[in-house]
């Protein structure tokens, strides 16, 4: 009896201890010797609130990412037609670059006297065609529309190799539907960005790629079976020759 009298008096003091340390001692300790904060976890109690440790750093989860960075681009992602009294002769995907109705797409898709639409989550809405530019196989559209949201365009410091991208199309079939690969910058030059095999095989020509911050990194343009990517610069520089 007398044993167990003993152990409880010292647990019960070894309590009241650690409880006093973590209310009254470590706060007072960490004030005066800031460097006891940076051990390990430790906690410490101000003003009522639990300081575990301070970080400028935060990681986010890639599986909440990317379902952002999708919910993000596709508002930017369309399809573009080639239309004949009314019905779709061929399709491709692009983006809308400015708020005021500006949508880039593969020149492929255009003919002469053309008539185009754009449809934008199953809306389906005249496109009048700009210009074209044959070295890059871009062409610019323009429909009758304000207020649009458009993408940001990521510049070589939001990107490295390595970097994980998606790619996301759209294309109209009997419905509109948005069609999404993964990947990751597999080469990164001052002049070209490269990826792995068989990247965005599965998406129609104009799909666009982007950064899991949502940054706009260029649009795969695809001509004889073969695969190129148009960087966002260029079709930056594209847009202002179009405005001159």
């Amino acid at each position: 009896m007398k044993r167990i009298l003993i152990k409880s008096i010292v647990l019960c003091g070894a309590g009241f201890l650690g409880a006093w340390i973590y209310v009254a001692a470590l706060p007072v300790a960490v004030e005066k010797l800031p460097f006891i904060s940076r051990i390990g976890f430790v906690p410490y109690t101000l003003n009522g609130t639990t300081v575990v440790r301070e970080t400028k750093e935060f990681i986010i989860d890639k599986a909440e990412a990317f379902p952002r960075a999708t919910e993000r681009a596709a508002s930017y992602v369309v399809s573009v037609e080639r239309v004949t009294k009314g019905v779709s002769q061929a399709s491709s995907s692009g983006i809308v670059v400015t708020s005021d109705g500006w949508v880039v797409a593969p020149a492929s898709i255009v003919v002469s006297k053309g008539e185009y639409r754009v449809v934008r989550r199953g809306e389906l809405i005249p496109a009048a065609l700009v210009r074209t530019d044959k070295k890059l196989n871009i062409a610019l559209f323009s429909i009758d529309m304000r207020n649009l949201p458009v993408p940001e365009f990521a510049n070589s410091d939001s990107y490295a190799l390595g970097s994980s991208v998606i790619a996301l199309g759209a294309r109209t079939a009997e419905t509109f539907e948005n069609v999404l690969e993964v990947s990751y910058i597999a080469h990164l030059t001052a002049s070209s960005i490269g990826f792995p095999e068989g990247f965005m095989s599965s998406l129609p020509s104009g799909s666009s790629v982007f950064t899991i911050g949502g940054g706009f990194i260029g649009m795969g343009v695809q001509a004889s079976g073969v695969w190129s990517l148009v960087r966002s610069d260029d079709i930056r520089a594209f847009m202002s020759g179009s405005q001159e």
